[in-house]
Parts: C-alpha cells; structure tokens; sequence
C-alpha cells in the first residue's frame, strides 16, 4: 500500500496523552514504523518482536536502558499495542497494533482491490481491441461469416457444383415455385471431387454463368480490406548518421574557443544527432565556424561566452543563423554639433581671407 491513515487528532487521543513523558516521543515513532512495516507487508498489523528491535534501532540516546522492551511495556500499558503470541517460556514474539484494522486495510481486501483491478483492465482491452471468442468446427475452420476464407471456399464449391449440374442435367432439381438448384448430394461431393472436362462442358464454354458477380458480391460483403500493417522492428532504409563522437570532434575543431565537451548524452545528444540532420555535415561544420567567428559568442567581447549547449538550443540556433549575433564594423564617429559648428567657422574665415587677397 502506498500511505498508512493516521487520525489528525492521533496527537490529542487519551492513550498518547498516557504515555511516559520521558519516553513519549519515542514510544510514537516506534508505534508510527510499525504502522508503516504492517502496511507494507500486510499483516494486519502484527508485527514480530525481531521487527520491533529492527525498527527501534539504537535507542541509548532516547531511553535510558537503551532497550526497546521498555518502549514495548509502556505501549502495551497504554493499549496502543497488545501480545499477539507467545513462546513456550510466556515470551512475546509478535505483537498486535490496536485497532488497526479500523483505520488500515486489510490484506484480504487489498488482494480483492488487485483482483477488480485486473479484471476491469482485461474488460477494458477486450472492448478497446474488439476481441471475439473464435467459433470454430470439428475440422478446425471458423464458420463465421466474416471470415473471407470460408467465404472463398463456400464459393468455389457451389461454382464446382453448378458447372457439374449443367454437364449432368439429371441432377438439377425443380421445386413447385419453379426456381431450379443442384441436389444436396451432388452439391457435398462437388467440394472434395474435382471437375474433369467433358465433351459436353465444351458447349457452355463460352456462356456467361455470373459467377463472376456472385463472386464480386462475396467480396463487397467483406468490407474494405485493412492494408497490412508495416513490420515492427525495422528502420527506413538510407544513411546512418555519424558517431555523436565524430559530431563532439567537429565542434571542437571548429570551436576551439568554447568550453569543450567531456560527455555528450541525453537532451545534449538529441540536439547535436537533430542539428546534423536538419544542416548535414558540412552545414552544421559552417555553423560551428559562424559561431567561432562571432567575438560575443567566442567571448572575446566580453567575459561570458556560449557552450555547446547554448548554441545548439532552437531559439538560439534561429538567432546565430539570422546574423543576429555576427560582428558588425565599427561605427564612425558623428561629429558633435560644437565640432561642426567650428568647422563651418573656419572654412568661412578662409573664404573671407581669400577674397581680401584679391
């Protein structure tokens, strides 16, 4: 069972309120581990005395013998714990928490809780997948009429036995309505004995039964036919992609100022094998130059710098392929307006002194 239930108000009942305040707290977390153990294995809430020692462990600290028989009489005294059975000597070897079976389920009932459980799951699949009990013969074939193979075969015999009606008219039988049908008898036999050609079947050679439309029938009957379905197992044919190793060395290669990488597994792997498949080797091999040349990325503009796992995140790839991290040039300097303003004044002062030397 995943939890135990304990009463919100367990910290207040009459019996915990009993307990010897110098061993109180540790009386309630042996009482709490044997609560969990009993779930667990379902006892139902039997525990055996080497259990107890088990759960109880060093206890020098906690109580004064340092043994958990003291911790033992004092929940038996309360009534939290009772003897379950003893030893020929009178000794206790198992013990019955009280009441546990009011707050806790029981084994049976958890076992039922399986059992409905994996019955509901059987009913479950059997109407998710249509299964059907097969309906099966003496002779081992299925009689049902969705059944396209017993259809086929139903349908060659009576063709058999029409073909031998028609040779042997004798065997065509008229019934008072006037429609006419081949004999039982001959109809069994036509399925296991095989149609020679006589001199007479030569003369119906050429006309037209309709057992073709019978048989189109038979097969608009068994509704669409399901495409088989594809083997499991097997991969679409085409190249296998490299090693991730070879992929981790082109990084490196064309990389060499970026943090190098010591495994490449898991979310890591995924989008290095995505990003050789979508560029190819030699795509992915000028992304990883693009990257290199980029001062922001290779930190050569400031402190921080990209690793393997920046560059290869989608957002992040999208903005190094639009350039939105490449160098620009260095911008020129706009001249401020005091600057220009003393230009404009000494080219007018040197048009003025021309002038006067003419």
């Amino acid at each position: 069972m995943p939890w135990v239930r304990l009463d919100d108000e367990f910290y207040d009942h009459r019996k915990v309120a009993d307990l010897d305040p110098a061993v109180m707290l540790a009386c309630i977390g042996l009482h709490t581990l044997a609560l969990c153990w009993c779930n667990h294995n379902l006892t139902d809430g039997v525990v055996p005395v080497n259990q107890v020692f088990r759960l109880a462990g060093d206890l020098s600290l906690a109580v004064p013998s340092g043994s958990p028989r003291e911790l033992i009489d004092e929940l038996v005294r309360v009534g939290m714990w009772e003897i379950h059975e003893c030893d020929e000597r009178g000794r206790a070897t198992s013990f019955a928490i009280h009441d546990y079976l009011d707050y806790q389920p029981s084994r049976a009932r958890h076992e039922a809780d399986i059992r409905r459980k994996s019955e509901g799951g059987k009913k479950g699949m059997a109407s998710r997948w249509g299964a059907k009990p097969e309906t099966r013969t003496d002779s081992g074939f299925d009689k049902s009429s969705n059944n396209p193979t017993n259809k086929r075969t139903n349908n060659s015999a009576i063709t058999r036995a029409r073909t031998r009606a028609r040779n042997n008219p004798s065997d065509i039988i008229t019934d008072p309505s006037g429609s006419t049908h081949v004999s039982p008898a001959e109809k069994s036999s036509a399925e296991d004995v095989p149609v020679e050609n006589s001199p007479a079947a030569d003369e119906f050679a050429d006309v037209d039964f309709g057992e073709d439309e019978d048989l189109a029938a038979d097969v608009e009957d068994e509704g669409p036919q399901e495409p088989p379905s594809p083997k499991r197992g097997k991969r679409a044919s085409g190249p296998s992609p490299p090693p991730v190793t070879e992929l981790v060395a082109l990084y490196h290669e064309h990389c060499p100022s970026l943090p190098r990488v010591l495994k490449a597994e898991g979310a890591r792997r995924d989008r290095l094998v995505r990003a050789h498949a979508q560029m190819g080797r030699e795509g992915l091999a000028d992304y990883f130059r693009r990257v290199e040349a980029s001062d922001f990325l290779a930190g050569r503009a400031k402190e921080w710098r990209a690793d393997l796992d920046w560059i290869l995140k989608p957002a992040n790839m999208q903005r190094i392929l639009e350039g939105v991290h490449d160098n620009r040039a260095p911008a020129k300097k706009v001249r401020s307006g005091v600057a220009t303003a003393l230009a404009l004044v000494r080219q007018h002062e040197e048009e003025e002194a021309g002038r006067e030397a003419l």
